[in-house]
C-alpha cells in the first residue's frame, strides 16, 4: 500500500470513544466523548437515489483515510 502525501490529510477528525455508565436500574448508558484529534482525508465515492415506501431517499457514500493507530 502506498502512503498518501502529507498534504492529502488536511481534514481534522475527532475520534469519539464510548463511555458506559450505570443507569441505576442494573443496566448501563452509553455516551460518546471526544477523544484524540486525527488528521485525514475524505472523498466522495458515490451516491444513489431510490424510492422507498413511496418516498425518495438518497444515500451518499464516502471513503475516509486515516493513518494507522491502535484502537481504531
Amino acid at each position: 500500500m502506498t502512503q498518501a502525501p502529507i498534504g492529502a490529510r488536511r481534514r481534522r477528525f475527532v475520534l469519539e470513544t464510548p463511555l458506559d455508565e450505570p443507569d441505576g436500574f442494573g443496566g448501563h448508558l452509553r455516551r460518546y466523548v471526544a477523544g484524540p484529534v486525527l488528521w485525514g482525508s475524505i472523498a466522495r465515492v458515490g451516491a444513489d437515489e431510490r424510492t422507498r415506501n413511496g418516498r425518495s431517499e438518497s444515500v451518499a457514500t464516502h471513503r475516509v483515510g486515516l493513518r494507522w493507530r491502535p484502537g481504531v
